[in-house]
């Protein structure tokens, strides 16, 4: 069931401005509850205080949700780029980056 609405969340974003941002700790705990079920959707799962708050945000904004299809065309572009070892990025001819940290350099690149 969790799937399903995670699904339709997905689903809407081109029509949900900010829905994007609101489904990310359903997903981590879909994720997690398939790990320990053993990729069992069929098991029940608990949810994070996080994940409340983002179901609450949809049931709250989806009745009244719209997303401009122009937003204009952009002022700033910035170039990003990482590695295992550092991080970069550049706008126009202003860049900046540096090496992670041990501890970070532990986490997955989308940490």
């Amino acid at each position: 069931m969790v799937a399903q609405v995670l699904g339709l969340m997905t689903a809407s974003f081109p029509a949900v401005m900010y829905g994007p941002l609101h489904h990310t700790f359903l997903e981590m705990d879909k994720t997690h509850a398939l790990k320990l079920h053993k990729g069992n959707f069929d098991k029940t799962m608990g949810s994070s205080k996080e994940a409340i708050i983002d179901l609450k945000w949809w049931v709250t904004n989806l009745p009244t949700a719209y997303n401009l299809i122009n937003h204009g065309d952009s002022q700033v572009t910035m170039t990003t780029d990482a590695s295992l070892i550092g991080w970069g990025c550049c706008i126009a001819t202003v860049t900046s980056g540096g090496n992670w940290s041990p501890d970070e350099a532990q986490h997955d690149i989308n940490y």
